[in-house]
């Protein structure tokens, strides 16, 4: 579910055009910011379009145009209304045709453009009139209405002369455009709002930036990412040494029994073996033949041997530790001894469910608040114990939600490939 995956070789150009960009602060800010990102991440050149914002911008893949009377506040724009809100003719045509040869210059090169609440909101009319006479007249761009917020139904905003021009615009349909809701609320409105059928307005939802959200590191998500950890049932997890108390091929007979159960699962474990044990070494290399012979190679990765970007062995440090931890799903304790257990209170702090061996130091460390199982209990039964817990649990789910329907490369996969192609 990466960004990466779904690559685009035609260099085209995508432009948004509202009135602010970050950091400027707002929800539509915010989206506009992760489209952005997203597309540029894909190949997309991005041109963004405002009056405002911009300064905090280091993509190179990511253009910012300003153009002053894209504010509402300004005085072009202001003065094209008399103070009770009529039109003035003569200064709102000279304004439009301003307006249209900026952005018409600034969209020359530009292939796909998608506008963000202009269409329906009344903030800057002489704009709204200027897009809506350009998506007429510039056919070689596709133009794309995307719809936050309506004016024209909103009764915190008191609009006067609703059936006048320009404000007419603002529930008026335009074929040339393709049209945008974020939700199933807001399409029925616009369907209502302009007289057509729902099924001409798209729903694409927001999502949000996991990846900036949970402050992941850039190795630990590209891993994430590759081993596929957002489709997955859940992704178990071990922060361990790899010792032989440590007992790893318990965990490994879980997922076993797991995936006989039909769950597309990941067993995680984070450190090495200590290159001046032998017996660890030996230990480790009976795990890899061990892996191999119950066919998990896919299911069960020691992040010992996973490479950063640069090719050198990826080092697991304290930042990484805490990222895993907030990518996994649960954690999988097999260790046949312990002196605490320090796992234990970093999985609590993390709300991650704990799933542990029933050994005295454990029991010690955290009571009756982990799912405990005996040492040689069967991994059957093992299995649908974490698979009663994951089921049910509402965080898990909401977890999983996020992440296969809101995350940005979500969103593009499953609903914008489509419309900007």
């Amino acid at each position: 579910m990466s960004a990466h995956k779904y690559k685009d070789k035609s260099h085209k150009k995508i432009a948004m055009v509202h009135y602010s960009y970050p950091p400027v602060i707002g929800g539509v800010e915010f989206v506009i910011e992760g489209h952005a990102n997203l597309l540029s991440e894909i190949g997309y050149k991005v041109k963004i379009i405002t009056a405002s914002g911009g300064e905090e911008n280091r993509n190179k893949n990511i253009e910012i145009d300003k153009i002053e009377e894209i504010w509402g506040g300004n005085p072009i724009v202001k003065n094209s209304f008399t103070k009770k809100g009529r039109v003035r003719k003569d200064v709102f045509d000279w304004a439009k045709r301003l307006m249209k040869k900026k952005l018409k210059s600034s969209l020359k090169d530009v292939s796909v453009c998608i506008i963000h609440n202009i269409m329906t909101m009344h903030f800057n009319l002489v704009l709204t009139a200027a897009l809506y006479d350009l998506m007429n007249e510039m056919q070689n761009v596709k133009f794309i209405v995307w719809t936050h917020d309506l004016s024209m139904i909103n009764h915190d905003y008191r609009i006067r002369f609703r059936d006048e021009y320009p404000r007419v615009l603002l529930k008026k349909f335009n074929k040339h455009a393709r049209y945008v809701a974020i939700s199933e609320e807001r399409q029925s409105q616009m369907a209502s709002l302009f007289g057509i059928k729902k099924s001409n307005i798209r729903v694409v939802p927001n999502g949000i930036d996991v990846k900036s959200l949970l402050n992941i590191d850039d190795e630990i998500w590209k891993f994430a990412v590759n081993q596929g950890f957002f489709e997955k049932d859940f992704v178990a997890f071990f922060a361990t040494r790899i010792l032989k108390r440590k007992n790893i091929e318990k965990g490994m007979d879980i997922i076993r029994e797991l995936k006989k159960r039909g769950l597309d699962v990941l067993y995680v474990i984070t450190g090495p073996p200590d290159p001046h044990n032998k017996e660890a070494v030996k230990y480790y290399e009976y795990l890899l033949s061990y892996r191999k012979s119950l066919g998990l190679e896919s299911q069960v990765r020691f992040m010992t041997n996973v490479k950063s970007s640069a090719g050198t062995k990826l080092r697991i440090d304290t930042r990484r530790l805490r990222n895993l931890y907030r990518l996994c799903d649960i954690l999988l304790l097999t260790s046949s001894q312990e002196g605490f257990g320090l796992p234990l209170l970093e999985a609590g702090l993390f709300r991650m469910p704990i799933f542990c061996s029933d050994i005295k130091p454990l029991h010690e460390v955290f009571g009756e608040s982990a799912v405990y199982f005996g040492l040689k209990e069967p991994p059957g039964k093992i299995a649908d114990k974490i698979m009663g817990v994951c089921q049910k649990s509402i965080l898990h789910r909401n977890f999983k939600k996020v992440m296969l329907n809101y995350s940005w490369p979500a969103i593009y996969h499953k609903y914008m490939l489509k419309i900007i192609t």
